[in-house]
């Protein structure tokens, strides 16, 4: 079971590598069919888009569930763990707002655009996660004590889909910026301008709607762990004050888009700040000394 273990991953970053491509194809013959061309290839393509989607993430799940099986908790705690769920997750709510908008409809320059901008989720989601998960130990962990705890994986789950969503919200608004920049220093005509759309922007605030509420939850039921295991609701570990700074990036988005009416470029920076300190969070804390002590640090 352990050689499955192994295996999979590679199977899925194939797939996910083969779906950028179907993407890309996709957009191309769909932009062509909105000029006038023969909208065959673009149907066949985008029945491609479907099924590899479908495939990939079969396989992906069936990989989490598999470990799942074999370590005898869920597959939440080491980096190989939480990196490929994180690619697994992103790949599922870019799934579903590709579905939700019906990008596969889209003909003529929106389909270019569209398909486009899920190249790049897939490249920045489902290929960078699995291969930076591949690069870490497989080996199968037993939890420590202080995970042993029905907290664990709820409170786990919540941050993997919160992440997930919100990472993918920042990775949308990161090519608005780009566009934002490109319209700028290349004119409004060129293709890079076209990120900077009202499109994209809408795609950014229906992803990060989605996640937000998990990281909502993820904060809540860590607090609540945090006084069941021992005795107070925070510490300021430095991976907890890193995930409430954060979520209130977040919060300070929601609230100034609701009340103040923020939307385009001003509103995506602050899905970019966001963004900047999930990776802070996830990723940059564990390389300082002072956290290497602290039980938020993957094995």
């Amino acid at each position: 079971m352990i050689e499955i273990l192994e295996f999979l991953p590679t199977v899925y970053l194939w797939l996910y590598i083969l779906l950028a491509a179907a993407f890309l194809g996709q957009g191309i013959a769909a932009g062509a069919a909105g000029r006038g061309g023969d909208g065959g290839a673009a149907r066949f393509l985008g029945i491609l888009v479907g099924a590899t989607f479908t495939l990939a993430v079969s396989v992906h799940l069936f990989h989490f569930f598999t470990r799942w099986y074999i370590n005898g908790h869920a597959p939440l705690q080491s980096k190989h763990e939480v990196f490929t769920v994180t690619g697994l997750t992103t790949m599922i709510f870019g799934g579903a707002l590709y579905v939700g908008e019906k990008v596969w409809r889209t003909r003529g320059t929106g389909a270019v655009l569209g398909n486009m901008v899920f190249v790049l989720i897939t490249l920045c989601g489902g290929v960078l996660w699995t291969a930076l998960g591949m690069k870490e130990d497989y080996k199968v962990n037993n939890l420590v004590p202080a995970l042993q705890s029905y907290w664990h994986p709820p409170h786990v789950s919540a941050y993997m889909l919160g992440y997930g969503s919100l990472g993918l919200a920042a990775v949308l608004a990161l090519f608005y910026t780009v566009g934002s920049i490109g319209k700028k220093f290349l004119g409004p005509n060129s293709f890079i301008a076209e990120l900077a759309s009202p499109t994209v922007d809408r795609w950014t605030y229906k992803v990060a709607s989605l996640g937000f509420p998990f990281m909502t939850a993820a904060l809540c039921m860590g607090a609540l762990w945090a006084d069941d295991s021992w005795g107070e609701y925070w510490f300021w570990d430095a991976k907890e004050t890193w995930a409430l700074i954060s979520w209130a990036f977040f919060l300070i988005y929601f609230h100034l888009r609701y009340v103040k009416g923020w939307v385009g470029l001003k509103s995506q920076l602050l899905v970019v700040g966001g963004g900047i300190m999930i990776w802070i969070t996830y990723m940059l804390i564990h390389i300082l000394p002072a956290s290497q002590a602290s039980l938020h640090v993957y094995n």
